[in-house]
């Protein structure tokens, strides 16, 4: 699924003066319970971009409105860090910015999402909510 967003932004980086990269990922609706629990370990966990070539975090479970060519109309988006993108070009002298965005075609499923997953989060006690965003742990 990342490969083609990768070689892409690969592309697109052979041109001198391009140091801003914008990843957004359209993703079906019909979604398997491992890319829910993904989708929702993304939403608890921080998540970041590259602002001025450092790593910044996007505010919590915080939709924005993205263009997706071939689509009429605006889609709403979320941070999606769970492309590696950021992580990837962390570093990188060629890359000064770097959002990353998932979008699901049915916005209401996103905007449900969002408010879960920050349900969740916020009902984390403190100690775990501040461990959220290292490691891999298993939900539930």
């Amino acid at each position: 699924m990342w490969t083609e967003g990768n070689l892409a932004m690969e592309i697109a980086l052979e041109t001198p003066g391009i140091d801003t990269l914008d990843a957004t990922y359209l993703a079906d609706s019909e979604v398997s319970v491992a890319s829910t629990m993904s989708f929702l370990r993304m939403c608890v966990r921080p998540q970041y971009f590259i602002r001025n070539r450092e790593l910044v975090q996007w505010p919590w479970a915080t939709p924005y409105q993205v263009h997706v060519p071939g689509e009429h109309a605006l889609l709403n988006a979320l941070p999606w860090s769970g492309g590696g993108e950021p992580v990837w070009y962390e570093g990188d002298a060629r890359v000064r910015k770097l959002p990353g965005a998932g979008v699901i075609q049915e916005s209401g499923a996103l905007q449900r999402g969002g408010r879960v997953a920050e349900e969740i989060r916020r009902r984390m006690p403190p100690a775990r909510s501040r461990q959220a965003g290292r490691g891999h742990q298993r939900m539930g």
